[in-house]
């Protein structure tokens, strides 16, 4: 079975609207995409002040708490895109956050073609 990927190179400021990308609010990728297997972001700047402030990748616990993925450039998060990975991206209150956001499936309905 093939591996197809959909990645976006995102960038968000604080002027970024709220509603443009939607991973503001508490969400499930799989819910959003029902092909998604295996969510990634990988870090291209970093967070805590540096490049940008806010933006972090929060992911609900078992109790309904919050574990947190403070930003560094370079970190790759990669983890199941199914309800067990219930996650939100904190506002971005100054600077600018880039991403490689990466998603990966391995339904046949959505395959990519495989070269001959």
């Amino acid at each position: 079975t093939s591996v197809t990927s959909v990645t976006s190179v995102t960038s968000v400021t604080p002027s970024t609207p709220i509603d443009t990308h939607g991973y503001w609010s508490p969400h499930v990728d799989k819910a959003n995409v029902p092909e998604y297997d295996v969510s990634a972001v990988l870090y291209l700047s970093d967070g805590d002040g540096v490049d940008f402030a806010g933006g972090e990748l929060n992911f609900m616990d078992a109790k309904g708490g919050w574990k947190t993925v403070t930003p560094r450039r370079n970190r790759l998060v990669v983890f199941s895109s199914g309800e067990e990975n219930v996650h939100a991206v904190g506002v971005v209150s100054s600077g600018e956050r880039t991403t490689l956001n990466l998603w990966l499936t391995r339904d046949p309905r959505v395959a990519a073609p495989e070269d001959d």
